[in-house]
């Protein structure tokens, strides 16, 4: 299956409250940071 990564961000911003801190840390370590 094939995820646009715009899709991928926006998913992932809209749900931010649910990431644990280690995949706050991985997104940080990509350079997106939304603390």
């Amino acid at each position: 299956m094939e995820i646009k990564l715009g899709v991928f961000l926006s998913n992932a911003k809209g749900r931010r409250a649910k990431l644990t801190a280690e995949q706050f840390d991985r997104l940080a370590a990509l350079g997106l940071d939304w603390r």
